[in-house]
């Protein structure tokens, strides 16, 4: 039986990646491949997933900061974007799902992994690299109930440790697919938390460091690290 694949788009700087992405990942529908985020912006080509990468700061700083500018414009004209980055640093993945990215995978995790990164993102759920899973499993537990109930806790805790879901699902007397749901919205719970938090949140509450890339996220108008603890996951 067939079935409509979730379009995409690529933007990436790589003529090599952008004829070679596509075949790799056959449960995508690539729709447009460009170079920059300005050239996807200008065609007006839209799709359920747009895959932009972001260099790494080591390689030239003021690239990172060029992507995540080209991230802003692509998401401010109505891309659901999710990063694909060589960058490793937890801050700047959360400075991408701040600026509204829905989603930021590392290009050294396999490909399966990426495709499903970019999957979930095209079905409209939030993806969280693995770094900042790590990140908010550390946060003190009276931070994390804020946002979590004590089973998404429990969740977030095995899913650091790199535990799969059906392992997860034993542990917790739970249908896979239930963990599966609940994972969805700690993402999801993650993303809202950075979308409104400002500086602090990234480098007092979760104590990631930003090195010399302070700038790279987004001004807010004096959200605090207090007020973007409140709420439930949606």
């Amino acid at each position: 039986m067939s079935y409509a694949r979730p379009t995409a788009i690529l933007v990436d700087d790589s003529s090599l990646t952008r004829a070679s992405l596509p075949g790799l990942m056959p449960e995508l529908d690539f729709v447009g491949s460009f170079s920059t985020a300005d050239e996807c912006v200008g065609r007006g080509t839209r799709a359920d997933v747009t895959i932009i990468e972001l260099e790494r700061a080591d390689k030239c700083v003021n690239e990172v900061r060029h992507g995540l500018d080209g991230l802003r414009r692509a998401i401010s004209a109505g891309h659901h974007a999710c990063v694909y980055t060589q960058e490793a640093r937890p801050f700047i993945h959360a400075a991408c799902l701040a600026a509204g990215a829905k989603g930021v995978v590392s290009r050294a995790k396999p490909l399966d992994v990426a495709e499903k990164a970019f999957l979930e993102v095209a079905h409209g759920h939030a993806f969280i690299s693995q770094g900042l899973v790590i990140a908010f499993d550390q946060l003190p537990r009276r931070h994390q109930f804020a946002m979590l109930t004590p089973q998404q806790s429990t969740i977030l805790n095995a899913r650091a440790r790199g535990l799969p879901f059906p392992a997860i699902a034993g542990m917790l007397h739970l249908p896979a697919s239930q963990v599966q749901f609940e994972w969805r919205r700690i993402c999801s719970a993650i993303s809202h938390f950075l979308q409104r938090g400002d500086l602090s949140v990234a480098t007092g509450v979760l104590g990631l460091p930003a090195d010399d890339l302070a700038d790279l996220w987004p001004c807010r108008n004096s959200v605090s690290s207090d007020s973007a603890r409140i709420g439930q996951p949606a």
